[in-house]
This record gives structure tokens, C-alpha cells and sequence, in this order.
């Protein structure tokens, strides 16, 4: 079941893993995820989406307006 979720300009969300498929759509704002092991960085604004498969390690941090997203777990 999708569930949304905002965050406050700056919060920081410290490295974590899933053990399932999970999806991200931004719709307002903007995020900044850090995948644990690569050198990338990936920001989402309104309308991206992001995929991360289970146990990758992340790390993300809230943009300077916020965000709020949607996010599931793929099957």
C-alpha cells in the first residue's frame, strides 16, 4: 500500500537498507539520496522517481524547501 511522507527542510535520514523493493515518487520539493558504495549522488524534485532494490545501503537528506513523497514496496 503506497504511503506518503513529507520531511522539513535539512533532515538528514542516516544509511539504512530494506529487504524489499522500494519505490519513490517526489511530489513536492526535493531530497538528495547517497547510495552506500557508489559515488553518486541522486536528487529527486516533483515528478522523479527513484527505485532502490532490497538491501541497498542509503543515506538522503531533505532539500532546502523540504519534500514530500510517496513510496511503496514493489512486489
Amino acid at each position: 500500500m503506497p504511503r506518503r511522507w513529507s520531511s522539513s527542510p535539512g533532515d538528514v535520514y542516516a544509511a539504512h537498507s530494506y529487504d524489499h523493493h522500494k519505490v519513490l515518487y517526489c511530489l513536492r520539493g526535493s531530497i538528495v539520496f547517497r547510495l552506500t558504495g557508489a559515488d553518486e549522488e541522486i536528487t529527486l524534485r516533483p515528478g522523479d522517481r527513484l527505485d532502490v532494490e532490497p538491501g541497498t545501503m542509503h543515506a538522503a537528506l531533505a532539500g532546502p524547501d523540504g519534500v514530500t513523497c510517496i513510496e511503496a514496496a514493489r512486489g
